[in-house]
This record gives structure tokens, C-alpha cells and sequence, in this order.
């Protein structure tokens, strides 16, 4: 199934996780995609992002995140 990613056809809370293996920095706006992941998940979402993404060094920065990797 495919779908617009910062226009998720799904009800609110609809899935409990949902997980980006390194996609957002590829959608013209990833803070809406972020928007939405939140919107349609009850517990959690897990995005995982090249660490020179803007979205992950905002995350880094804000606390929102650690780097996990080193």
C-alpha cells in the first residue's frame, strides 16, 4: 500500500508504533511527516535518520533524541 506520508489516510491513534528506517529527509516537508506519524500512533514513533539530516541534529539538539551509534 502506498501513501502520502505527510497525508496519512488513517484515524488518529490508529496503529500503536510506527517506524521510518531513514526516509523522512526525503519528503518535501519531514516536520509534517513527523506530524502525522505522531497523529496516527498511540505509544510510539521511531525514526531513524542519517545523523547529518537537519531533522536529527534539530532532535539532538532539543533533547528529542541521542546518538546511539558512537
Amino acid at each position: 500500500m502506498a501513501a502520502d506520508a505527510e497525508r496519512l489516510l488513517f484515524a488518529p491513534g490508529a496503529f500503536q508504533v510506527a517506524v521510518v528506517p531513514d526516509g523522512l529527509h526525503h519528503l518535501p516537508d519531514a516536520y509534517r511527516g513527523v506530524r502525522e506519524m505522531l497523529r496516527v500512533c498511540s505509544t510510539a514513533a521511531v525514526i531513524v535518520e542519517p545523523a547529518d539530516a537537519p531533522l536529527t541534529r534539530l532532535a539532538l539538539k532539543v533533547g528529542l533524541t541521542g546518538d546511539y551509534l558512537r
